[in-house]
């Protein structure tokens, strides 16, 4: 018996690519990734679980947990009920990959005055390349915290998508060294210009950047009453309010901000949605995505992948003694991030025997020091469905000399004790507020996660 959890064509990849632009559009936030992901597992028939229930967990079913602000789990039950998996246990297929990007995030006092002028007061999240941000329109996105007179609590998302401020250069004439290699100064220089008229030259401007939002949310939800209610809260990020631009034709490229991760979300939920399951009793698969927060800044926190949401989730599903490490054993994890694509202008900073091309095949990263998740078993597997697919590889490694990043994979790996494999799509300026990317590339990578989620 063969489950197809997706109506549409499994090779339809132009549908995606339609939907790519709106999914990354709608996403300024981790908090509204994963209600743009919600839509579209439900859409696909995924069901809702909430960790505070007990879970009645069909064979066969579909389901998704989410766990705000910034992560979400999503699986298909193996055909087999819990009770009788009896020797024959799934084989868990796992992609995962992180909701957040690199930005400036507002402070809990957000505005303050400089030379008569509201700026906004804001924090480095990440490590954002900086210079990126001046001269941007720039919109407003995250979560707030509202309470009213009885002390009442109610949080909604907010995305204002349209320009609200800018952080201005400053000019060459009062800057004479700003193109050799200036220092940004963090506290100083990176407060952007409040482009809005709220409240007069003496007063306190807090309060009516309360009564702002509180405004700005009657538009957004004009169905909604807000009166009597004020922020109290806020996780609130500046964003690009550029929309994603697809440049080239279906072999071209995508322009836009945080598509380190978003990308590989989408590809992700999309190849899971698209998956073609099989279902014949005595094991079988078990596929599963897991999109975490907080994994610019190291995971460490309840939605990160250093913390327990993983684990805790799939010691629901397995809840015999002995199963679950039994399961993990023969457990597979892609660990989905962008890779660093050559950059023609800069070919010096890389290995030129291991520097990929954007629009050239999914990227595979090593590291010996285990910055990148990396087991041979795990490589071979992969690398062996993109060769029986037809589907380009490349392999990426940093100079000798120059340390290298690291993604949730090494963590979630070690926790898990499953083996794993860092990949994903080669991209340009990573971490700029605007980053580039093949869309050959990304068709490469949901057709290796479709496949992925349906090989025992």
């Amino acid at each position: 018996m063969i489950q197809k959890i997706f109506s549409h064509p499994r090779n339809n990849r132009s549908t995606d690519m339609e939907r790519l632009t709106p999914f990354l559009h709608t996403s300024p936030s981790p908090w509204h990734t994963v209600v743009q992901m919600e839509k579209i597992l439900m859409n696909h028939g995924f069901v809702t679980l909430n960790e505070e229930s007990q879970w009645s967990l069909h064979p066969g079913g579909r389901y998704m947990v989410q766990r705000q602000p910034g992560a979400i789990i999503a699986f298909v039950m193996p055909i087999q009920a819990q009770t009788h998996y009896g020797e024959d246990l799934p084989k868990i297929r796992l992609a995962c990959a992180h909701t957040d990007s690199p930005g400036l995030k507002l402070k809990p006092t957000p505005c303050k005055r400089k030379s008569d002028h509201i700026v906004l007061d804001v924090e480095v999240y990440g490590s954002p390349l900086l210079t990126t941000w001046f001269d941007r329109e720039l919109g407003m996105a995250g979560q707030l915290t509202l309470i009213n007179a009885d002390s009442r609590l109610r949080h909604v998302l907010f995305d204002l998508n349209e320009p609200v401020a800018i952080l201005p250069s400053l000019a060459i004439h009062l800057n004479r060294e700003a193109n050799d290699g200036a220092k940004i100064r963090r506290h100083d220089d990176l407060s952007p210009l409040l482009l809005q008229n709220i409240c007069d030259k003496n007063q306190d401007p807090l309060p009516p950047f309360r009564d702002w939002i509180i405004e700005r949310l009657g538009v957004q939800y004009p169905d909604d009453n807000f009166h009597g209610w004020d922020p109290i809260s806020w996780e609130l990020s500046l964003v690009d309010v550029a929309p994603p631009r697809c440049i080239g034709g279906e072999k071209g490229w995508i322009t836009a901000g945080r598509l380190d991760n978003l990308l590989s979300c989408f590809a992700a939920v999309t190849a899971l949605t698209s998956a073609v399951i099989p279902m014949e009793k005595g094991g079988g698969v078990l596929p599963m995505i897991a999109c975490f927060n907080h994994e610019e800044v190291g995971s460490l926190s309840p939605v990160g992948a250093q913390g327990v949401f993983l684990r805790s989730v799939l010691e629901r599903l397995f809840t015999d003694p002995g199963q679950l490490g039994r399961v993990l054993s023969s457990a597979t994890m892609a660990s989905v991030d962008n890779a660093h694509g050559i950059h023609p202008n800069f070919s010096d900073k890389y290995d030129s025997n291991n520097a990929p091309r954007l629009n050239a095949g999914i990227v595979f990263k090593h590291n010996a020091n285990q910055r990148y998740a990396h087991s041979a078993v795990a490589e071979g597997e992969l690398k062996g469905l993109c060769r029986r697919l037809a589907i380009p590889w490349q392999d990426f490694a940093m100079r000798a000399d120059l340390p290298c990043g690291s993604t949730i994979g090494p963590t979630l790996s070690a926790s898990l004790g499953i083996k794993a494999m860092d990949l994903g799509v080669a991209s340009w300026a990573m971490h700029s507020i605007r980053e580039t990317a093949g869309l050959a590339d990304i068709r490469h990578l949901q057709t290796l996660l479709t496949h992925f989620f349906s090989t025992p």
